[in-house]
């Protein structure tokens, strides 16, 4: 009794981190680990390769003027979104959240595939930034919260989350990579065909397959 006592003065030990190979047994962070990678597969070549385009279309003095408002516009649009965020993530489910960047990928490759096909309006293509800024903007900032619910309790959310940024950065490689090689062998028009399917593919088993509980998942839960 009296040790009892003693335990319950100490108060609730501190559970310890859990072991890194069991994080990397965590089917929801595996496939969340995949989804960062088809999601970067299929989205971080379109902006490169739409600034290439638009450069073609262009006249050589003013490629590099196109280029930059490709990026501009991106940036500034991403900055915007990521600052409405702020409101978004106490107010709506996360997974919906996230949902909005993972549909506006094939979203985006559809719509420009369709203007390098029939409509090259220099224009038109680099107003289609504005959807990748969006995506970005949501994305960015739901990745650390989403990886935070895939790990409470756990204490390895920094181990994790430089694993789910590796996988970004791969994707990243890779989908530039893919890519250019669909340029240089066929035309852009499949290369943007490729990645929104790619995405497509992506968005369907983010919707279906992964499941995390998010703080207003808990919150409705206890309501």
């Amino acid at each position: 009794a009296k040790k009892e006592e003693d335990d319950e003065a100490s108060g609730p030990k501190k559970a310890s981190p859990r072991h890194y190979i069991d994080i990397l047994k965590e089917r929801d962070i595996l496939l969340f680990a995949v989804l960062t990678f088809t999601y970067h597969l299929a989205n971080a070549g379109i902006a490169p390769l739409l600034a290439q385009y638009v450069a073609s279309i262009t006249s050589s003095q003013t490629a590099l003027a196109w280029t930059s408002a490709n990026l501009g516009l991106f940036f500034v649009v991403q900055a915007l979104t990521a600052y409405l965020m702020i409101y978004a993530v106490d107010r709506f489910d996360h997974k919906r959240i996230m949902t909005v960047a993972f549909f506006l990928v094939p979203i985006r490759c559809l719509v420009v595939a369709f203007m390098a096909e029939y409509f090259n309006n220099p224009w038109a293509l680099t107003a289609t930034q504005t959807l990748d800024g969006i995506g970005a903007g949501v994305y960015d900032i739901m990745i650390p919260i989403i990886v935070h619910c895939l790990t409470k309790g756990s204490g390895r959310f920094g181990f994790t989350f430089g694993f789910i940024i590796s996988m970004w950065r791969i994707g990243h490689g890779a989908s530039i990579f893919l890519g250019e090689h669909i340029v240089q062998h066929f035309d852009y028009t499949l290369a943007f065909g490729t990645l929104g399917a790619i995405g497509l593919l992506n968005l369907i088993v983010f919707v279906f397959f992964f499941q995390f509980k998010s703080k207003s998942h808990q919150r409705k839960t206890r309501g």
